[in-house]
Protein backbone atom coordinates (compact mmCIF):
# COMPACT_ATOMS: atom_id res chain seq x y z
CA UNK A 1 0.00 0.00 0.00
CA UNK A 2 3.09 2.39 0.52
CA UNK A 3 4.44 1.87 -2.71
CA UNK A 4 1.02 2.98 -4.07
CA UNK A 5 0.72 6.04 -2.63
CA UNK A 6 4.26 6.93 -2.92
CA UNK A 7 3.98 6.06 -6.61
CA UNK A 8 0.84 8.51 -6.68
CA UNK A 9 2.60 11.42 -5.17
CA UNK A 10 5.36 10.69 -7.36
CA UNK A 11 2.97 11.33 -10.27
CA UNK A 12 0.85 13.93 -8.98
CA UNK A 13 4.60 16.09 -8.82
CA UNK A 14 5.56 14.97 -12.58
CA UNK A 15 2.26 16.32 -13.65
CA UNK A 16 2.42 19.47 -11.52
CA UNK A 17 5.64 20.27 -12.51
CA UNK A 18 6.16 19.38 -15.87
CA UNK A 19 6.86 22.01 -18.09
CA UNK A 20 5.38 22.46 -21.36
CA UNK A 21 7.10 23.77 -24.83
CA UNK A 22 4.37 26.14 -26.75
CA UNK A 23 4.37 25.55 -30.44
CA UNK A 24 2.42 26.77 -33.18
CA UNK A 25 0.60 24.60 -35.83
CA UNK A 26 1.56 26.18 -38.82
CA UNK A 27 5.54 26.31 -37.65
CA UNK A 28 6.04 29.89 -37.55
CA UNK A 29 8.31 31.19 -34.88
CA UNK A 30 5.73 33.88 -33.92
CA UNK A 31 1.47 34.73 -32.87
CA UNK A 32 -0.38 37.42 -34.53
CA UNK A 33 -1.92 39.59 -31.79
CA UNK A 34 -4.46 42.54 -31.92
CA UNK A 35 -5.60 45.21 -29.44
CA UNK A 36 -9.87 44.50 -29.05
CA UNK A 37 -11.52 47.47 -28.02
CA UNK A 38 -14.49 45.74 -26.73
CA UNK A 39 -12.26 43.56 -24.28
CA UNK A 40 -9.81 46.58 -23.94
CA UNK A 41 -6.61 43.87 -24.09
CA UNK A 42 -4.25 42.03 -26.45
CA UNK A 43 -6.00 39.06 -28.20
CA UNK A 44 -4.65 36.12 -30.30
CA UNK A 45 -5.86 36.52 -33.77
CA UNK A 46 -4.91 34.17 -36.87
CA UNK A 47 -2.04 35.06 -38.48
CA UNK A 48 -1.44 38.02 -40.78
CA UNK A 49 0.84 36.45 -42.93
CA UNK A 50 1.80 32.90 -43.96
CA UNK A 51 5.45 32.81 -45.23
CA UNK A 52 6.09 30.44 -48.35
CA UNK A 53 9.15 29.45 -46.34
CA UNK A 54 11.58 30.80 -43.70
CA UNK A 55 14.98 31.25 -45.04
CA UNK A 56 18.17 32.92 -42.87
CA UNK A 57 20.65 32.37 -46.33
CA UNK A 58 20.98 35.67 -48.30
CA UNK A 59 23.59 35.65 -51.37
CA UNK A 60 25.73 32.82 -49.83
CA UNK A 61 25.52 34.63 -46.19
CA UNK A 62 23.41 32.82 -43.38
CA UNK A 63 21.66 35.73 -41.33
CA UNK A 64 21.72 35.58 -37.60
CA UNK A 65 19.08 36.63 -35.04
CA UNK A 66 18.31 39.78 -37.68
CA UNK A 67 16.65 42.48 -35.83
CA UNK A 68 15.53 45.69 -38.33
CA UNK A 69 15.13 46.03 -42.56
CA UNK A 70 14.69 49.30 -44.25
CA UNK A 71 14.15 49.49 -47.97
CA UNK A 72 16.12 52.33 -50.20
CA UNK A 73 14.65 54.07 -53.14
CA UNK A 74 16.44 51.76 -55.45
CA UNK A 75 15.25 48.49 -53.79
CA UNK A 76 18.15 48.22 -51.78
CA UNK A 77 17.11 45.89 -48.56
CA UNK A 78 19.36 46.45 -45.39
CA UNK A 79 18.81 44.30 -42.93
CA UNK A 80 20.57 44.73 -39.29
CA UNK A 81 22.32 41.25 -38.94
CA UNK A 82 22.37 41.33 -35.27
CA UNK A 83 24.02 37.63 -34.34
CA UNK A 84 26.93 38.56 -36.73
CA UNK A 85 27.51 42.21 -36.44
CA UNK A 86 27.27 43.29 -39.79
CA UNK A 87 24.79 44.85 -42.26
CA UNK A 88 23.26 43.05 -45.08
CA UNK A 89 22.50 45.17 -48.15
CA UNK A 90 20.74 42.94 -50.79
CA UNK A 91 19.97 44.22 -54.45
CA UNK A 92 16.40 43.64 -55.78
CA UNK A 93 17.23 44.25 -58.70
CA UNK A 94 20.36 42.36 -59.29
CA UNK A 95 20.70 39.52 -56.78
CA UNK A 96 23.88 41.27 -55.42
CA UNK A 97 24.76 41.17 -51.52
CA UNK A 98 27.08 43.20 -49.94
CA UNK A 99 28.34 42.86 -46.01
CA UNK A 100 28.83 46.25 -44.13
CA UNK A 101 30.37 46.90 -41.22
CA UNK A 102 32.50 43.57 -40.16
CA UNK A 103 34.54 44.38 -37.29
CA UNK A 104 33.13 47.78 -36.97
CA UNK A 105 29.75 46.90 -35.50
CA UNK A 106 28.48 44.44 -32.80
CA UNK A 107 24.55 43.54 -32.15
CA UNK A 108 22.87 46.01 -34.81
CA UNK A 109 19.57 45.89 -34.10
CA UNK A 110 18.50 49.24 -36.12
CA UNK A 111 19.34 50.71 -39.70
CA UNK A 112 17.97 53.66 -41.45
CA UNK A 113 19.40 54.99 -45.04
CA UNK A 114 19.22 59.12 -45.17
CA UNK A 115 18.18 60.99 -48.48
CA UNK A 116 21.66 61.65 -49.00
CA UNK A 117 22.46 57.43 -49.41
CA UNK A 118 24.38 56.66 -46.43
CA UNK A 119 23.78 54.19 -44.31
CA UNK A 120 23.00 54.99 -40.33
CA UNK A 121 23.03 51.92 -38.18
CA UNK A 122 22.43 51.85 -33.94
CA UNK A 123 24.18 49.50 -32.48
CA UNK A 124 23.29 47.55 -29.13
CA UNK A 125 26.36 46.14 -28.47
CA UNK A 126 28.57 49.21 -28.58
CA UNK A 127 26.20 51.57 -27.21
CA UNK A 128 26.85 53.67 -30.21
CA UNK A 129 25.21 55.07 -33.69
CA UNK A 130 27.21 54.50 -36.88
CA UNK A 131 27.40 56.49 -40.16
CA UNK A 132 28.51 54.63 -43.09
CA UNK A 133 29.31 57.12 -46.36
CA UNK A 134 28.25 55.81 -49.78
CA UNK A 135 30.95 55.92 -52.56
CA UNK A 136 29.12 55.54 -55.61
CA UNK A 137 32.34 54.88 -57.79
CA UNK A 138 33.72 51.95 -56.09
CA UNK A 139 30.32 50.95 -54.59
CA UNK A 140 31.29 50.27 -51.40
CA UNK A 141 30.71 52.23 -47.96
CA UNK A 142 33.22 53.35 -45.46
CA UNK A 143 32.58 54.32 -42.04
CA UNK A 144 31.83 58.21 -41.56
CA UNK A 145 31.02 59.06 -38.15
CA UNK A 146 30.52 57.60 -34.74
CA UNK A 147 27.52 58.61 -32.36
CA UNK A 148 27.90 58.14 -28.61
CA UNK A 149 25.54 60.58 -27.09
CA UNK A 150 23.43 60.40 -24.84
CA UNK A 151 25.07 57.56 -23.33
CA UNK A 152 23.42 54.09 -23.94
CA UNK A 153 20.72 55.42 -26.47
CA UNK A 154 22.50 55.75 -30.67
CA UNK A 155 21.66 59.23 -31.33
CA UNK A 156 21.68 61.13 -34.58
CA UNK A 157 21.26 65.27 -35.34
CA UNK A 158 18.56 66.50 -37.91
CA UNK A 159 21.26 67.42 -40.33
CA UNK A 160 22.06 63.85 -40.16
CA UNK A 161 19.63 62.39 -41.99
Amino acid sequence: MMKKITLFVILIFTLLFTVSLETNANGLPYGTYTYSSSQRSIVWTQDAYLPLSISYNLGGLTLSNPQDMTVDDNDNVYIADYGNGRVIKYSLKDDIVTSIGDGILNQPNGVHVGIDGNLYVADFGNKQGYQFIYDELTQTYSLGSEYTKPVNTPYFTVADA
